[in-house]
């Protein structure tokens, strides 16, 4: 994603609901759904049928973010989300403070919390 967004601990998921954030975490349990798509294209020159599959993925997940509370994500990347790994997610802040995901990544959990430490010091450079 080209723009940033105020990266949070859990704690301060409420005073941003409705707003698009990032955060960290390890991701501790996660369930994932997939389906087939099937759709049939007929050729009217060839008078052929071609048979047209994908597989989706979707699913939700839980994740400890620094600060040991968990949170939960409505997750479309399933490749990020497997339990022990840590993740950062930008998503909109949805119902029930579940972040909807729009992009994750795996992540280096001791290099954020050392980032919020810092960016707390110098928020009239940083934000």
């Amino acid at each position: 994603m080209d723009k940033s967004y105020p990266r949070i601990t859990a704690a301060q998921l409420h005073q941003n609901s409705g707003q698009v954030v990032s955060i960290v975490g390890r991701i501790v349990k996660v369930r994932i759904y997939s389906y087939l798509i099937m759709s049939r294209e007929f050729d009217a020159e060839t008078l052929r049928i071609a048979i047209v599959t994908a597989t989706a993925t979707y699913g939700t997940a839980v994740m400890k973010a620094c600060d040991q509370a968990l949170v939960k994500v409505k997750i479309v990347q399933a490749q990020n989300f497997q339990p022990g790994l840590f993740v950062e997610v930008t998503g909109r802040i949805g119902e029930n403070l579940a972040i909807e995901e729009y992009h994750s990544i795996n992540y280096d959990m001791n290099l954020y919390s050392r980032m919020i430490e810092i960016s707390k010091k110098f928020t009239d450079i940083i934000f």
